[in-house]
């Protein structure tokens, strides 16, 4: 499988490719919600609506450059990272449901 690739137009002098890998953070209601400048929370939701706005541009969500589809990947799967991951410390669970249901589902979509 070839990695994703996100098309940045800047300046309308052509197209890079890039792709959106890695990113995440912990798992605590204020590393995902917060606004305060500089926090966790914002960096997160910032990112989220980066990604957001190359399916469904808002005013909200504009980052003031043209993009399209950008694909990602989030960075803890593995429970040994328990302060970041995705799966709890027993591997079968979720570590926080809120962070996948709420904030990465909104922003997963089907490769094309």
């Amino acid at each position: 499988m070839a990695a994703p690739v996100v098309t940045l137009r800047v300046g309308g002098r052509g197209c890079t490719p890039a792709w959106l890998g890695e990113f995440g953070t912990a798992n605590a209601a204020a590393d995902l919600y917060s606004t305060t400048p500089g926090s966790q929370g914002q960096w997160f939701t910032d990112l989220e609506n980066f990604v957001q706005s190359s399916y469904n541009r808002t005013a909200t969500n504009d980052p003031g450059v043209a993009l399209t589809s950008i694909q990602w990947t989030y960075w803890a799967i593995n429970a040994n990272d328990s302060g970041n991951a995705i799966l709890g410390s027993d591997w079968a669970s979720l570590a926080n449901p809120d962070k996948i249901f709420t904030h990465l589902c909104s922003i997963e979509r089907r490769s094309a």
